[in-house]
């Protein structure tokens, strides 16, 4: 099953992502800040398609959650779980797979709060999605989105928000105790892309200001795996994307092109279920 994320920043980018969506087989197009294009995205959509249409994922979308889900299973395999301003989670049921839960995210922007808020807030997210993994009765969850943090930050690491490490080995071990309590790892595959010497951009996003501390490149668009969910994961089958149709995603300085496209690039992923 394949999965497609894409932070649109609010332009009408329904041609690329169907280009994409076909290019690659995609089961699942999660939009962020596509909601004034939503119907233009799903037109696109199935217009490349002859079968196995594509559909907006039901949901009770809460105010303010600027997140569109697509996908081409029945709507009866894909069950809202929770949902609020940052965050969509689902359970979902694929015929003759293995049932999990997607998470979908747009945590909010570095440029209105503090790192420490946005740690504060995470936590709150990893509490909703481990509400649907409890009603679930599994913790096979995937976590896909722009969370407006790197890997690296305290609201990525920290054992009481998403507790996401590069590592797959330990995080395979499953949990760790915190002054007696379980905290449950997450999988955070995209610490590679930061430098990847074979790539010509060591991020999903690039932001230069005038100011002492900048990063430059960040990866933002992040995926997350729950231990459980690890045996249909292949780090080989998850990438940035660079180009669409043969055309680059890229300016001249291979940074993301904000004038034609995004300023963010976009996930593909598969897992096998």
């Amino acid at each position: 099953m394949n999965f497609l994320f894409w932070n649109t920043a609010q332009k009408d980018l329904s041609s690329e992502v169907a280009k994409l969506a076909t290019e690659r087989g995609t089961d699942f197009v999660i939009l962020a800040e596509a909601v004034d294009h939503a119907a233009s995205y799903l037109v696109s959509l199935n217009k490349r398609r002859q079968s196995c249409l594509f559909g907006l994922a039901p949901s009770f979308v809460a105010d303010g959650n600027r997140l569109r889900v697509f996908s081409r299973l029945p709507a009866g395999e894909i069950i809202p779980a929770a949902t609020d301003r940052t965050c969509s989670v689902y359970h979902v049921h694929p015929a003759g797979g293995l049932p999990f839960t997607l998470a979908c995210v747009h945590l909010p922007s570095a440029l209105h709060m503090t790192q420490d808020d946005r740690a504060a807030l995470a936590g709150e997210t990893v509490r909703l999605i481990a509400g649907a993994e409890d009603s679930a009765g599994h913790t096979r969850t995937l976590v896909i989105g722009d969370f407006n943090m790197n890997p690296f930050e305290p609201g990525m690491i920290g054992s009481e928000a998403f507790h996401a490490i590069l590592d797959r080995r330990i995080a395979a071990t499953g949990q760790r105790k915190i002054q007696e309590r379980s905290r449950p790892f997450f999988y955070n595959p995209m610490w590679r892309f930061m430098n990847d010497d074979r790539l010509p951009y060591c991020g999903s996003h690039y932001y230069r200001k005038s100011v002492p501390f900048c990063h430059f490149w960040n990866t933002f668009d992040q995926v997350l795996i729950r231990p459980e969910l690890l045996h249909a994961f292949d780090d080989a089958g998850l990438s940035l994307v660079d180009s669409v149709g043969g055309k680059s995603l890229l300016d001249a300085n291979c940074r993301p092109n904000k004038l034609l496209h995004s300023d963010h690039l976009p996930i593909h992923l598969n897992l096998n279920l």
